[in-house]
Formats: C-alpha cells, structure tokens, sequence
C-alpha cells in the first residue's frame, strides 16, 4: 500500500491549469524525484499535495484518507511536512529555536535526534538562522521538518545555490532519514542529483508526467532526458 497516492490532480493559479491529471506513489522508506524543466509545475505539485496550493480535482491520499483540500496544518498534522524552496526559515531566530518551532505542533523538544543528523548545526544553534550559509541553511530547513517526525516530507529544490561538496553531503542524509522512516518526494533543478538518489522518478513536463520509473533506467534514457529536461 502507497503512504501517499496522488490520482487525476489538477490545480493552478488564478483561473490557469498548472497541473493537468497527475498520478504519483510513494512508498514507506523510499526517496521518489519529480524532475523536469522550469515551469512545468513541480512547486505547484508540491504545493498541492501539502495544501499550500488549492486543489481542482482529483484526490491525494496520505495513509489511505483523501486530503485535498485540508489546510496545509492539518495535513502537517496527519504527518506530511514540506520544506520549501528557499528554505523559509525564520532569519531572526536561532537554529535553536527554529528546530523547537518544528516540533511544536507535535509536542515535541528534543534536538537531539536530529542533533546526529546534522551534527554540523551542533555549534550553530545560538545563530540566527539569517546568519548561516544557504548549506547550513538547508539542513535547519530539513531538520527543523524532521523535528514533527513526519512520515513524508516534500523538499523544494534542496540543492539550490549550494556549492557540490554541501550538495553532496545533503544528499548522503537524505539517505538516512528515508531509512530511518521518513519518505522523501524530491524536487531539484539539478535532476541528474535528483535521480542519483532516488529509487523512482517522475518526469513532469507542463503538467503532465510524461515519463515515470525506476531512477537508473530514467538516467539511462539519453533521449528522453534531453527532450524533457532542462
């Protein structure tokens, strides 16, 4: 059974069509990429799926319920967090506190597990969050979501502006919190990162998925990836 079914999604702004009948599965434990080129509605699916962004029809199912149409704190709630693009910290407080203000909601205040994690953040927890480079940034993003300890968390764009080295060592984490229980739905404008550690991706291209499968077989697809990807 899938921990998050999407079916016939569609959505968008103002009156457009961004999205147009997605479908899209994750598995407990498993790291899912949505790739393709700019605009073509990956934000959007995100947004939808979290409730960040109005859903026109079709249905998004976490643990088998249908929650399209939820506020975004309620499906939070249910166990799906989303660390948006650009990270969204809040710049005027420590790492500290906006580790504490991910567990919030959940009752939760122990740094500690994601303290291992990340050790990195160890000596920067009385820094405000504005003060640290976009690497360090980006994992107070992803370990302040995995303070609430989801079952799912959507990133947006976690390797943007970062240098390979950062990059790199994000992703060998995103390894471990799927292993650990989190599954993860990727997003990246760097697909070939995005792919490198997923088990299965999603080529969205306009609104549509024009392409879907196991990540190796995608990266093989040489024709494929240079029709569909920036």
């Amino acid at each position: 059974m899938s921990l998050l079914e999407v079916r016939a999604l569609t959505t968008g702004y103002r009156g457009g069509a961004v999205l147009g009948g997605v479908d899209l599965d994750v598995g407990p434990y498993e790291i899912v990429a949505v790739v393709g080129p700019s605009g073509s509605g990956k934000s959007t699916l995100l947004g939808a799926i979290s409730g960040l962004v109005p859903v026109a029809s079709g249905s998004v199912r976490l643990h088998g319920r249908d929650v399209a149409g939820l506020a975004a704190e309620d499906i939070m709630a249910l166990g799906l967090v989303h660390v948006p693009e650009r990270r969204r910290l809040f710049a005027g407080l420590t790492v500290r506190e906006n580790l504490l203000l991910g567990g919030w909601r959940a009752g939760r205040r122990d740094i500690g597990r994601v303290l291992e994690m990340f050790p990195t953040l160890v000596g920067r927890l009385e820094t405000p969050s504005g003060a640290l480079s976009g690497g360090e940034q980006q994992l107070c993003a992803i370990a302040r979501g995995l303070m609430a300890d989801p079952a799912i968390m959507l990133i947006d764009e976690f390797s943007l502006g970062l240098a390979p080295v950062m990059a790199h060592d994000i992703l060998v984490r995103l390894a471990d919190i799927a292993a650990g229980g989190t599954s993860l739905v990727l997003v990246d404008q760097d697909a070939a990162t995005a792919l490198s550690v997923a088990e299965r991706a999603y080529i969205l291209e306009s609104g549509f998925i024009v392409a879907s499968g196991p990540s190796g077989k995608l990266l093989a697809d040489h024709a494929l990836l240079d029709r569909y990807l920036d």
